[in-house]
């Protein structure tokens, strides 16, 4: 079964929300009330994300649905994890929520795909957050953020620094050394960067190491012998990460997310044992624990009590299909590299330790048969018409019947199905006249059913009876009508209309008569209706038209009295200009007489002037000449 339904059973109860107090509001230059917080942990939407993320070192964003089972089973510690960091006053770290539902395209930008999905966010950078992979309880999300947000190994001074480090985590290690530039010590660091199930710590403290009898790398632990020592000669990311991962894990590991680890992603072998608050579960523990220290080099020893305080007990249980009114109760379980089913094998021996390890070894000798869970064969209910399957029936019904099958693996706790659940039995009930065709739903949380592997809720496959051992995925929308198309393209019989759809095709074709008669008497109206709009429009258009006819008239004889009187006004401005000719040549005339009288007494007055000059120079001559015959004569 897919690893999404297994962790469904197995996420942690925590502890009860704490009540709401004041602190700083997300801008940190203020001192007023959160505007967003539920307690300590931050609620966010789309308007104020990114502002939120820019605003702080380091974020955890929990992206969550208010239905999803898992986000309600981590809530409590998500919060407790919010308190105990806030509290830190050397604290950078913030935990925020924001509802996916309800803030879509934060949702889709993210590429949320599942509930709950855990985003960190570190120095405002919103381009590449990375996801969230630890733990579930408050610890173990604490000590995740705040690995990322520092360096990976912490610089341990002296020997109460060492002894509260090691004290701090269930397993740590350090690294002894002298100097931060030594090849090992990089090697160290490099691992600490990678791996984050253990805490990393390194003393450069010569005197420390000797105190501590220690040669370079010792693991520390708070079970088991307390302490391993790396003991190998050369130290590389592959001897130590060997050395960390062989004791890192109790002999006996209570069920938690490191034994979800070893199932899940290492694929180990475990054998699992169920504890109640009984003598026989206590001997059966003490055993257990003595059979741990013998075959610990062959599978891992798994417990689970049933007031661990968490509620793994009854989950696991319930998903294993283990009664848990039989105690103790044992089983052994096997994940695989594809992480699509978990082979289960029940143990129904008495609790002894000869049967316990026949049990093992039957187990790795390939003896032992797969125990399938299943819930018993449901009483028919005439009123239902989805069928319901179980795991002990489900063969019989889809698989050796000669009838298609539609069927709908749901879990209980699922938004998603329950609200496909109506639709679901609407189909069911459309097509229940269909004797080739079952539409039917099976709880996969309550049923295992071979070799058939659920990624997500619902998932529906179609059986065909042509094709039973290779079931086609319905991949169309979740409305009834999308259902009903798909499977009339899909189903190996002849397709018998649904007795709803016959029955409205029916009433649709009767309205559509109905409709066509009130149609035709409609279009009879408005033909009549159009006869008169078009004999009235021909009337508006003919006393249109006279009234164009006169108004052009009218235009054309203003037009010629305009006409008339620019002539008239023609005529009378050229009259006007003849006059003013006249006067103009006559007064040229005058000027040209006065001009020429001028130039006349002009001329009369220079003669005048040239007759008097020549009078004067004659009779000086004169003159000059009876001057002479003075002369003359007084002389001779």
């Amino acid at each position: 079964m897919a690893i999404l339904n297994f962790i469904s059973f197995v996420l942690v109860i925590g502890l009860s929300a704490f009540s709401v107090y004041f602190v700083n509001k997300f801008d940190k230059s203020s001192q007023t009330e959160k505007p967003y917080s539920e307690e300590s942990v931050w609620v966010l939407n789309d308007s104020n994300f990114d502002d939120f993320v820019k605003s702080h070192d380091y974020v955890l964003a929990e992206f969550y649905a208010p239905w999803c089972g898992h986000c309600k089973q981590l809530a409590p510690e998500y919060a407790k994890a919010a308190y105990q960091l806030e509290f830190n006053p050397q604290n950078k770290i913030y935990l925020a929520k924001i509802d996916a539902t309800q803030n879509p395209s934060i949702t889709q930008r993210f590429q949320i795909q599942g509930y709950p999905t855990l985003k960190y966010f570190s120095n405002g950078n919103l381009e590449q957050p990375k996801d969230y992979n630890g733990g579930r309880t408050a610890q173990e999300i604490i000590s995740w953020v705040t690995k990322k947000s520092g360096p990976p190994s912490q610089l341990l001074k002296d020997k109460q620094e060492l002894d509260n480090f090691i004290s701090s985590s269930q397993v740590s290690v350090v690294y002894f050394g002298n100097s931060e530039t030594e090849q090992d010590y990089l090697i160290f660091q490099e691992l600490a960067q990678s791996l984050e199930s253990v805490q990393f710590g390194h003393v450069l403290n010569s005197q420390l190491k000797k105190e501590e009898k220690a040669q370079k790398v010792v693991l520390y632990k708070q079970f088991d012998e307390k302490r391993n020592d790396f003991s190998e000669k050369d130290l590389s990311v592959k001897s130590l990460t060997d050395f960390i991962q062989k004791n890192d894990t109790p002999l006996l590991l209570p069920f938690n997310n490191k034994a979800i680890e070893k199932i899940f992603e290492k694929h180990e072998p475990a054998i699992i044992i169920f504890i109640a608050d009984n003598d026989d579960s206590k001997q059966a523990e003490q055993l257990f624990g003595q059979l741990a220290q013998k075959q610990k080099k062959e599978i891992q020893f798994i417990i689970t009590k049933f007031d661990d305080g968490q509620g793994y007990y009854d989950r696991l249980a319930e998903y294993l299909g283990v009664d848990n009114t039989k105690n103790p109760s044992l089983m052994i379980v096997q994940g695989n590299k594809s992480n699509e089913e978990l082979a289960r094998y029940k143990f129904e021996e008495k609790f002894t330790e000869k049967e316990i390890l026949n049990f093992i070894q039957n187990f790795k000798n390939g003896k032992l048969q797969r125990f399938l869970k299943s819930q018993d064969i449901p009483e028919p209910n005439p009123e239902e018409k989805v069928v319901t399957l179980v795991g002990k029936n489900f063969k019989q019904v889809v698989l050796d019947g000669k009838q298609d099958v539609l069927v709908e693996f749901y879990a209980p706790w699922c938004g998603h199905c329950k609200a496909l659940a109506p639709k679901y039995e609407s189909i069911a009930k459309q097509l229940a006249h269909n004797k080739n065709l079952i539409i039917a739903k099976v709880d996969s949380t309550s049923n295992d059913i071979p070799g058939i592997v659920i990624q997500s809720f619902p998932t529906i496959k179609f059986f065909k009876n042509s094709s039973k051992d290779t079931p086609i995925d319905y991949d169309g929308k979740r409305e009834e009508q999308d259902f009903l198309d798909w499977l009339e393209k899909n189903v190996s019989y002849p397709w018998e209309q649904p007795r709803q759809q016959v029955n409205e095709q029916q009433e649709q074709v009767n309205e559509q008569e109905e409709q066509a008669k009130k149609q035709q008497e409609k279009n009879k109206q408005q033909e009549q209706e159009k006869e008169k709009e078009k004999a009235k429009q021909q009337e508006q258009e003919k006393a249109k038209q006279e009234q164009e006819k006169a108004k052009q008239q009218e235009q054309e004889k203003a037009k010629q009295e305009q006409e008339k009187a620019k002539q008239q006004q023609e005529k009378e401005k050229a009259k006007q200009q003849e006059q003013e000719n006249n006067n103009n040549n006559k007064q040229n005339k005058n000027k040209k007489n006065n001009n020429k009288n001028k130039k006349s007494k002009k001329e009369i007055k220079v003669k005048i002037n040239q007759i008097k000059n020549d009078q004067q120079q004659l009779i000086f001559q004169l003159e000059i000449k009876i001057f002479n015959c003075y002369i003359f004569i007084l002389f001779f």
